[in-house]
C-alpha cells in the first residue's frame, strides 16, 4: 500500500497504470495518477566447460587451474541492472586433458603406420613420435607412443672339421654327413622370442688330412734332422720313417720319409778323368731315332747326358735320374760331341765310357704329308697325313701311352687331357710309310 494505491505481490515484471482521486489538503479533489514499473528478478543458470589445467573469472564466479577433472555446482546471489536481488546458478564441467603413452613393437627393416604416427624404417632400439589431439571435448591432448623396433638377430658359426669327419647342427638343420674338403655354406631362417624372422648363418671349412711323402737325401755318415724327422747316421740307401702330425688347422696328418743315403763316390783312377771329358757320338747322324748307353757305375746315383751344342732339329733325353741310356730323335744330320756326367749329391765327376748307339728308324721329315696341330697342346691334338692306319703315342722313355688303328684315315684326332706334361714321341704309320713326330703337352 503505498499512496493510497494497493499493489499485489504477485505482479509479473512490467508497468502499471492506475490513478485515484482524494481531497488535498485544502478540501479540494485531486487525482493521483500512478505508473508502476516492476523490474524482473534474473534467476540466471551457467553451463560453462573447461579443459583440466584453465582457470575460470567471469559473472562473479571466479575459480583456478587447479580443479581437477569433474562437474562442480556454485550460486551465487547479486543485484541486476535494475537493482533487484538475483540469483546465478553456475553447473561447471571440468574436462580432462590426456596425456597417453602408447607403446608398440615391430621388427627391424619394417615400416609402421598406426594410430596417426608414422615411423619409415625406423632404427633398432626405443623409437618415439609425440602428437598434439583434440579430445571430444575439444581439449588438447598429448599422445606420445614409443615404437620398440626388435634387431634380426643373425649369427654367424664359423667352424672347421677335418676331412673323414661329419658335421651335425640339429638345433639348425645344418648336417654334414663326410663331407668333401672344400668351403661350405648354409643358413636357417626361424622366428625369434619377438617374432622377428632371424637368420643362422654357417661357414664350415673342411681340411684335407694330408698323407705326405717326403723324398730326401743325405751323404753317408751324416745325421738327418729335418722337418721333425731324425735318423743318426742312417745305413746306406733307403731309409724309411714315418710321423704322425698336426696340421695347421689342426687335422692329424701323416708324413712318410723315404731317405736315400747315397755313399762317397770312390772311383778307381783308370775308371774316370777328373773335371769335364767329352765322348764323341757317332759324326753322321741320319735323321732318325737313336739310344745311348753306358755301363752301370756301381753306386752312382746320377747320370747326365749332355751336348755341346743345342740345334732346333733334335730332341735327347735321359730315363731319369739313375738310367744308363740317353734317347735320341734327329730331324736333321748333325755332328755334336756327347758327354755323360755321373755321381750324385756326395761327389759329382766326369766319367769315361764307352758309348753305344743304336738306330731304331729313319724319319720322313716332309711337313707337307704330316702334320700335328696344335702342337704346344692341352693334351687334345689332331693328326692330318694321307691314308693313315695307325698312330702310336709313346712317353720319351718308350712308355705306351695310346694306340688307334685306323682305315687310311686323313685325320685322327686323340683326346688325351689326363696325361701329365712332358714331351710325347708319335708315330703315324700310313700307306707311304711311317713318320715320327713329337708333340709337347703343356696344361
Amino acid at each position: 500500500t503505498l499512496h493510497g494505491f494497493n499493489i499485489s505481490d504477485n505482479l509479473v515484471p512490467g508497468t502499471y497504470y492506475d490513478s485515484l482521486v482524494m481531497p488535498n489538503i485544502y478540501g479540494c479533489d485531486s487525482t493521483v495518477y500512478l505508473e508502476l514499473t516492476v523490474n524482473p528478478v534474473h534467476n540466471t543458470m551457467l553451463y560453462i566447460n573447461l579443459c583440466e589445467g584453465e582457470s575460470l573469472d567471469s559473472l562473479g564466479f571466479v575459480y583456478g587451474d587447479t580443479l581437477i577433472p569433474g562437474m562442480y555446482y556454485d550460486t551465487i546471489f547479486q543485484s541486476n541492472i535494475f537493482g533487484c536481488d538475483s540469483t546465478v546458478y553456475l553447473q561447471l564441467q571440468v574436462n580432462p586433458v590426456f596425456d597417453i603413452y602408447l607403446a608398440d613393437t615391430i621388427c627391424f627393416g619394417e615400416n609402421y603406420i598406426g594410430y596417426g604416427f608414422v615411423f619409415d624404417n625406423p632404427e633398432p632400439g626405443i623409437n618415439y613420435q609425440t602428437n598434439e589431439e583434440l579430445t571430444i571435448y575439444g581439449c588438447d591432448s598429448i599422445v606420445t607412443m614409443a615404437l620398440y623396433v626388435h634387431e634380426l638377430h643373425d649369427t654367424v658359426f664359423v667352424e672347421s672339421i677335418c676331412y673323414g669327419e661329419s658335421y651335425y647342427d640339429m638345433t639348425n638343420n645344418f648336417i654334414y654327413d663326410n663331407p668333401a674338403v672344400g668351403y661350405y655354406e648354409n643358413d636357417t631362417v626361424y622366428p625369434d622370442i619377438h617374432g622377428c624372422d632371424s637368420t643362422v648363418f654357417l661357414q664350415l671349412y673342411v681340411y684335407d688330412v694330408y698323407d705326405i711323402t717326403i723324398y730326401d737325401s743325405i751323404c753317408e755318415g751324416d745325421n738327418y734332422d729335418t722337418l721333425g724327422f731324425y735318423l743318426e747316421m742312417p745305413p746306406l740307401w733307403t731309409n724309411y720313417d714315418t710321423l704322425n702330425l698336426l696340421s695347421i688347422h689342426g687335422c692329424d696328418s701323416i708324413v712318410h720319409l723315404v731317405l736315400e743315403v747315397l755313399p762317397l763316390l770312390e772311383f778307381a783312377e783308370d775308371a774316370y778323368i777328373s773335371g769335364q771329358e767329352t765322348v764323341w757320338a757317332t759324326t753322321n747322324l741320319q735323321t732318325g731315332h737313336y739310344v745311348y748307353a753306358i755301363d752301370s757305375v756301381e753306386n752312382c746315383r746320377k747320370y747326365t747326358w749332355k751336348f755341346l751344342a743345342t740345334p732346333n732339329n733334335w730332341y735327347y733325353t735321359s730315363t731319369d735320374s739313375i738310367g744308363t741310356t740317353c734317347e735320341l730323335w734327329v730331324f736333321q744330320e748333325f755332328t755334336d760331341t756327347l758327354m755323360v756326367v755321373i755321381g750324385n749329391m756326395c761327389n759329382y765327376d766326369t766319367l769315361i765310357k764307352p758309348v753305344t748307339a743304336k738306330f731304331y728308324g729313319d724319319y720322313d721329315i716332309d711337313e707337307e704329308d704330316v702334320r700335328i696341330f696344335p702342337n704346344p697342346t692341352d693334351g687334345k691334338f689332331v693328326i692330318d697325313g694321307e691314308d693313315i692306319t695307325g698312330v702310336t703315342v709313346q712317353s720319351i722313355w718308350g712308355q705306351l701311352i695310346a694306340r688307334k688303328e685306323c682305315e687310311k684315315s686323313n685325320r685322327v684326332v686323340f683326346n688325351l687331357y689326363d696325361i701329365p706334361r712332358g714331351t710325347y714321341l708319335i708315330t703315324i704309320d700310313a700307306d707311304k710309310g711311317r713318320y715320327y713326330r713329337y708333340i709337347v703337352v703343356d696344361k
